[in-house]
């Protein structure tokens, strides 16, 4: 019996990196005192509310026979719940994802079992049915949560149990994703990638240049690329939170390496992390453009914007293709259809279709141009995603489709309405940009390089 109840709000805002799987069977606490003791608050690196743990081979009366015996997957310890109340697992920063674990009632037969996972972009809740004589494994799955509680309700007395209040449960051998912290609020925005061009009538026409030297987490020393055109304007994007730098866009320029007898070599198994989704395993291809902070104003003309009155990086974007397998055979996560995102721009307000991975950008530092160009954020990044307007609406869980799945409803969503000349500049200059339709949403990032 499986009641789920899931509520998802749209928004891949903050990033979480959860790339490392934790068990945690509680056997690494020490023998408690008796049959039972409290899980110290920070057991973990996490926050234990109202949680103790039995050895469950005492052979006690209090333990013989019970779940709280025959719910261990691996022993000694098995936790529980104090005074057959709720627990809370829940971290100070940053979020984490459960993906499974053994729950066994203790006292009751036919025991219903709450689970709720809160974050900011989720909120799952089901409840399941155990029994005292055997552990059940159940797959959760609940992505980006910083709060976890685990209550119990019903049942039937199975005669096992020496207590008044029987609404014990046994857990054992949880899965989570272990917690890395997100960053704070204004460190990056999500943006949403415009295809573009240079409106040559009213504005200066672009002239090819370089070499300008670039240097980033994967191009360690720097190294020369061409800036061959200038294409797409990528706008901040608020998704739940508020736009952090709302006077700056990043205008996207198409470079080749200069240095011909010194080709890019492809960066494997790069390990990408975002909320709600799984990390990503991608293969950096080639750098194909950078993005440099840019003012813009459909009205006037702008000057660049001053690097000391904002906190955008420039970034060099990678051509990233995702990964099936990491190069020793370990199967990779697979980026799951029918991911959906509402996403709100200077330009418009639609619900889009995630198709794949299209690109990893890093902060990168530029030289040997005019105006030199800093990293302020060497940690900053983005994953991209190809985007199109969704035609239908599907509701989510987590980075995919709910389950179970609900009615997909047609949508009628105007399109991209072009502008025809947008004023721009930046440190490579000004001019007159045309925007065409939406291209891509890149949400920010935690990347780890082999």
């Amino acid at each position: 019996m499986w009641q789920r109840a899931i509520l998802f709000s749209l928004s891949w805002l903050w990033l979480v990196a959860t790339a490392r799987a934790e068990l945690i069977d509680f056997d690494d606490l020490p023998s408690p005192p008796g049959d039972v003791a409290p899980i110290p608050d920070d057991y973990r690196g996490l926050i234990w509310t109202n949680w103790q743990y039995f050895d469950s081979q005492s052979g006690s009366v209090v333990v013989a026979g019970t779940g709280w015996e025959h719910g261990a997957v691996s022993t000694p310890h098995v936790g529980s719940n104090v005074s057959a109340g709720a627990v809370v697992l829940s971290v100070s920063t940053g979020t984490f994802n459960l993906n499974r674990m053994y729950i066994t009632s203790t006292c009751l037969t036919g025991l219903n079992v709450r689970v709720q996972g809160e974050g900011v972009s989720a909120s799952y809740d089901e409840t399941v049915v155990v029994d005292t004589t055997a552990p059940t494994l159940f797959e959760f799955g609940f992505k980006a949560i910083d709060t976890l509680t685990v209550s119990s309700s019903g049942g039937v007395d199975a005669g096992v149990c020496v207590f008044v209040d029987q609404n014990f449960f046994a857990i054992d051998d949880m899965t989570i994703d272990e917690p890395i912290a997100c960053p704070e609020s204004g460190v990056l925005d999500s943006f949403a990638l415009y295809r573009g061009k240079n409106n040559t009538s009213l504005g200066p026409k672009f002239t090819k240049f370089g070499p300008v030297t670039l240097t980033d987490a994967v191009l360690v020393g720097g190294k020369n690329y061409n800036v061959r055109a200038a294409k797409g304007i990528a706008l901040p994007t608020e998704l739940e939170a508020s736009i952090g730098e709302p006077n700056v866009v990043l205008r996207e320029y198409l470079i080749k390496n200069s240095e011909a007898a010194s080709s890019f070599t492809k960066r494997k198994d790069v390990l990408v992390n975002v909320q709600t989704c799984d990390d990503a395993v991608v293969t950096l291809v080639k750098p194909v453009s950078v993005w440099i902070p840019t003012a813009m104003d459909e009205v006037k003309a702008v000057a660049a914007p001053d690097p000391n009155q904002h906190g955008v990086d420039a970034f060099t974007c990678y051509k990233a293709v995702a990964q099936r397998r990491f190069t020793n055979g370990d199967p990779a996560p697979k980026f799951p259809k029918k991911v959906q995102m509402d996403a709100e721009d200077e330009f418009q307000d639609r619900r889009y279709d995630l198709k794949k991975i299209s690109k990893v950008c890093l902060a990168t530092s530029i030289s040997n141009i005019g105006t030199p160009i800093a990293i302020q954020d060497p940690n900053a990044a983005l994953l991209c995603y190809k985007a199109k307007l969704s035609k239908k609406q599907i509701a989510q869980q987590g980075c995919g489709p709910a389950i179970p799945a609900g009615p997909e409803v047609s949508l009628d969503q105007e399109r991209h309405v072009k502008r025809a000349a947008l004023f721009t500049s930046n440190v490579f200059g000004d001019a007159r940009v045309g925007t065409i339709k939406e291209s891509e949403i890149c949400v920010p990032a935690t990347v780890e390089l082999p």
